[in-house]
């Protein structure tokens, strides 16, 4: 099983969910699910579970064509071109120095 997560720059407030499932259709693996959440910035987060073993490439393809934001595919490309074993990571919390709040993202709600 492949777990991806995408970034949306979309506020979750106004995600329309049509457009996900509209472009799901496109993967050619087996969905298991697909969820959203609010991220901490109060945009959407996206988790699609796969039945299979998707490699990295294919994972960076699939977050292309789902529109995920380009800086985290490209900064995905540098680690596995660098063999990082961080690739693919949404944080759940940011802490803001400034003000020191912890920011947390709202649950995962399947879609």
């Amino acid at each position: 099983m492949t777990v991806i997560r995408i970034d949306h720059d979309i506020q979750y407030s106004q995600y329309d969910e049509s457009f996900i499932k509209e472009y799901i259709k496109k993967i050619p693996y087996t969905i298991l699910s697909i969820h959203k959440r609010e991220s901490t910035g109060g945009n959407t987060h996206i988790k699609i579970e796969i039945a299979e073993d998707v490699s990295p490439l294919d994972t960076l393809m699939i977050r292309a064509v789902l529109h995920d934001d380009s800086r985290r595919i490209r900064g995905d490309l540098e680690r596995y071109l660098l063999d990082s074993p961080v690739f693919g990571l949404l944080f759940d919390e940011k802490y803001y120095l400034s003000t020191g709040e912890i920011k947390r993202c709202g649950e995962w709600i399947k879609i």
